[in-house]
């Protein structure tokens, strides 16, 4: 989905290929369950953008626009649980319990929204307004349909060199630097 659009990019100017390699991210959402395949998705479409800069301006991403990039990915690739469309878990619970012989009644678990960022409006929406808007808004733009479905590539781990992935781990902006991500 996103390499397609990617690959739609027709632009003879590089502020202009960078201005719609941004917005093709930023109407790219995704969610996943288990924190590990978050990452490792997370630093393939970091590696995609990179990938494409190289390929179409023979350069290698400045450290704004990895910056940039990994705040996009940080809010359109999540963690939630598909089927209750809430954090994985909910709250975390106390760890000091007090054990009892006697069953109390159980505490029911508190489900916590997802929280994505609409990159038009410059604000934060909970997922499940967002898809529910998609859904019923028959003139909604391609990407708000898109965020109903995202598919994620394969991953060896020998394409990138562990310095790299290690940096790339936390994917918060001020970590990744063009030196050490692309």
């Amino acid at each position: 989905m996103l390499d397609r659009k990617l690959k739609a990019i027709q632009a003879d100017d590089e502020k202009i290929w960078l201005k719609w390699a941004f917005r093709a991210y930023e109407t790219t959402y995704g969610y996943e369950f288990q924190g590990d395949n978050l990452l490792i998705a997370r630093i393939n479409l970091l590696v995609t953008f990179c990938d494409y800069l190289e390929a179409r301006w023979n350069r290698k991403a400045t450290d704004a626009e990895l910056g940039k990039l990994s705040t996009i990915l940080a809010w359109n690739i999540w963690q939630m649980d598909g089927l209750k469309e809430t954090v994985p878990i909910g709250i975390p619970k106390e760890r000091d319990i007090q054990l009892s012989l006697i069953e109390d009644d159980e505490e029911e678990e508190i489900s916590v929204a997802c929280t994505i960022y609409n990159w038009t409006a410059k604000k934060e929406e909970e997922y499940v307004e967002k898809k529910a808007n998609a859904i019923v808004d028959q003139n909604a733009s391609l990407g708000d349909m898109e965020n109903l479905a995202f598919a994620t590539t394969i991953f060896e781990p020998t394409d990138i060199p562990l310095k790299k992935l290690m940096t790339i781990l936390a994917i918060i902006p001020h970590t990744v630097t063009a030196a050490n991500a692309c």
